[in-house]
């Protein structure tokens, strides 16, 4: 994903940023539509998000951030 934004021109270190920023509005959407504007508000502020993305820098964990919230919204539709 992050060649498409190379492709158009961006860095590599630019594109790589960029894909995260995208992982993480995702994830905040996400957790909007399962669990409405407060849960949204403290996914987006949870100190794990901020150490993952801004400390150890992991990809492979914003990636598991963006995927966390519909993964709990499948689980929501099954059981209730």
């Amino acid at each position: 994903m992050a060649e498409s934004f190379h492709l158009a021109g961006f860095n590599l270190a630019v594109s790589l940023k960029l894909i995260i920023v995208l992982a993480y509005l995702t994830s905040i959407a996400g957790m909007y539509f399962l669990s409405g504007f407060v849960g949204a508000i403290l996914w987006a502020f949870a100190p794990y998000m901020f150490v993952k993305i801004f400390i150890t820098g992991s990809w492979s964990g914003s990636g598991f951030l963006l995927l966390f919230p519909g993964f709990f919204g499948r689980l929501k539709g099954k059981t209730g």
